[in-house]
């Protein structure tokens, strides 16, 4: 518009008013104008004007959250030992990197949680090393080969173990039953049975192995399957047992302790172990364990959290086998017979120069240098602060909150087994890095996170939802802050944070009409759903 002065250039481009423009009705104006436009359309030749349809809101951006970045696992900062034995059992049985590195992961962590115990600033004898491990594999990802080749020491170990015991066993058999009735029941009671020596486990109840350790059977196990349905979906992670064996498996996790309470009919079977061990690496498929990572009492209760979780790369389709392949033999391969070799020497039940420590029921504390925990230090400030509203790992906190205790457990683990008198800031790096992976996968894994949508995505269904039901396209401002879904509501800075992601994305915008703040909508929103 234009008042006395009519301008200079692109006269027709303009109108001119005077004081009776004033007296008009909004949808006078309007009309008004759209004469002008008409007769300034029809002034133009036809052939050179091409009307183009304008869309003032701009085409909606999508909402969805997007996946974080799959990154691989870090086996670069592994002690060198361990780390070419991951990629040597990796080349041979053509399985991912992220798998073999947990297997391997899950065999020095059997063998160290007899020997040590990882630094804890509040508790002066240490805590369990022990590590919760869990691996995804798709069936034929060769998981049982790779768990195998990483616990082969252990396996001959084991088998050496159930030799003795088996002719020990025969020896008593035939003592006992050279004696008359009236002299077993004394020899049985003076000379017990000898008991099974085995501790890795691939299918066991809690109730069967707490029996074991508090009968001095175990002090010492390990659950290793790559079946996790049968530990997710057996008896005791079901029904009425499941409560009580995810606070058993924690206790033991926690302070190597486990109870067990039975009926005054059979009180024998009741009692306490304590400073016991156990060391779990499940591997399943995604089919088995989608369904149980994603079951809010796992991860309220905090078992779910106390586990490493990797989910490798799939490799099916690339594991072509040439005649270079074919002639390779992990049994003279110079990187697994130097771990096999470590292995077995930490195995042996003779003992090792660094036992005579302070002993806490046979194990030392592996105590962190000073450098060491000042990255420790570090690392549990960085992902307290994740946790804070509007941070990464905020939908997370049961698992971020474990991240510096878990990484002092890998770390002391490492040391053990490269034979260190301490952990140093190198061993400690690599294991945050590891754990770093393990809370990633997490945060990525399908449906984890208790929220299924974004905040973005519950606040414009909300507001489109408000403004449908008062057949309305704006919403005051204020009205969006007292009344819009949590967290928001209670969080200014998060509401605005939001609110400027949907003006981006063009969903919505802030207006000021008469000193009023009003939230107004794309119309493209209103009746329709949006994604």
């Amino acid at each position: 518009m234009t008042g006395f002065n009519p301008p200079k250039q692109n006269q027709d481009l303009f109108v001119k008013v005077d004081e009776s423009f004033n007296a008009l009705q909004p949808k006078q104006i309007k009309q008004f104008f759209l004469e002008k436009i008409n007769e300034l359309k029809h002034a133009i030749a036809s052939e050179t004007f091409i009307q183009n349809p304008i869309n003032q809101w701009g085409e909606l951006v999508s909402l969805q959250v997007e996946s974080l970045a799959k990154a691989s696992y870090p086996i670069d900062t592994m002690p060198s030992l361990i780390k070419e034995a991951v990629i040597a059992i990796s080349e041979h049985v053509q399985a991912p990197i992220a798998m073999t590195a947990q297997c391997v992961i899950g065999a020095i962590s059997h063998i160290a949680q007899a020997r040590v115990n990882a630094p804890n600033q509040f508790i002066p004898q240490g805590e369990p090393c022990s590590l919760y491990l869990l691996t995804e594999g798709q069936s034929g990802s060769r998981k049982s080969t790779s768990r195998n080749m990483a616990d082969k020491a252990i396996l001959e170990h084991e088998r050496r173990q159930y030799e003795i015991y088996r002719h020990e066993l025969e020896q008593w058999k035939t003592r006992y039953a050279g004696l008359n009735k009236k002299d077993r029941e004394k020899y049985s009671t003076e000379n017990p049975p000898p008991q099974d020596p085995s501790t890795l486990f691939s299918d066991i109840t809690l109730e069967s192995i707490a029996g074991q350790y508090i009968d001095r059977i175990l002090n010492n196990a390990s659950i290793a399957s790559d079946e996790a349905g049968q530990f997710f979906g057996g008896y005791t992670m079901k029904g009425d047992t499941r409560n009580q064996a995810i606070g058993g498996y924690a206790k033991l996790f926690d302070d190597g302790f486990v109870e067990r309470t039975r009926s005054k009919s059979n009180l024998n079977g009741s009692g306490r172990a304590y400073d016991v061990r156990l060391t779990f690496n499940l591997q399943g498929q995604r089919e088995v364990l989608v369904d149980a990572l994603k079951d809010p009492v796992l991860r309220g209760q905090g078992f779910l959290p106390r586990f490493i979780l990797t989910v490798p790369e799939n490799l099916a389709g690339t594991r072509l086998q040439d005649e270079a392949y074919r002639a390779k033999n992990a049994d003279i391969d110079p990187r697994l017979i130097a771990y096999w070799t470590r292995c077995k020497h930490l195995l042996d039940e003779c003992p090792k120069p660094l036992a005579a420590q302070n002993q806490n029921n046979g194990r030392y504390v592996m105590y962190m240098n000073d450098e060491a925990k000042k990255i420790d230090e570090d690392f549990y400030d960085l992902f307290e602060s994740m946790q804070g509203a509007g941070q990464r790992y905020e939908y997370l906190q049961a698992f971020a909150s474990r991240a510096s205790q878990l990484a002092r457990r890998l770390a002391t683990v490492f040391a053990y087994f490269e034979g260190l008198p301490y952990i140093d800031a190198k061993i400690i790096k690599g294991a945050c890095e590891i754990v770093q992976h393990s809370l990633n996968e997490w945060a990525a894994y399908a449906d984890i996170e208790p929220k299924t949508e974004s905040d973005a995505q519950r606040l414009i269904k909300w507001l489109i939802g408000k403004c449908v039901q008062q057949k309305t396209n704006r919403l005051a401002y204020s009205y969006v802050q007292t009344s819009c879904p949590r967290p928001m509501q209670k969080n200014s800075k998060l509401l605005v944070m939001i609110m400027e992601q949907l003006e981006d994305a063009n969903y919505l915008k802030i207006e000021i009409l008469n000193k009023k703040r009003l939230v107004i909508l794309n119309p493209l929103l209103l009746g329709k759903e949006t994604k």
